[in-house]
């Protein structure tokens, strides 16, 4: 697993207490996808992620340029941390 310097800037922000990150549901899909976590595709709106040891992530939005809001950010934040990703 490779990060570039974004990601690395972007992973210690939603792992700041509390996540301050300004990102994009894009820039997370890529993030977590370099994390190791598989994309599936749901319904409404709604995408789930298999992160790395069995943790199942889900959030809603509608495309890829929408702003991740706070209560997101808390469940990627808590989601990163069960799977053992906080330490990358």
């Amino acid at each position: 697993m490779s990060l570039t310097d974004k990601q690395k800037r972007l992973l210690q922000t939603i792992l700041a207490e509390p996540p301050m990150a300004d990102a994009k549901f894009g820039e997370l899909q890529r993030l977590l996808t370099a994390l190791g976590a598989k994309s599936i595709r749901g319904e409404s709106g709604q995408t789930a992620f298999a992160l790395p040891g069995g943790v199942i992530l889900v959030l809603s939005w509608l495309n890829s340029q929408e702003s991740v809001r706070g209560y997101q950010l808390a469940s990627l934040s808590q989601a990163l941390r069960r799977a053992g990703l906080a330490e990358k």
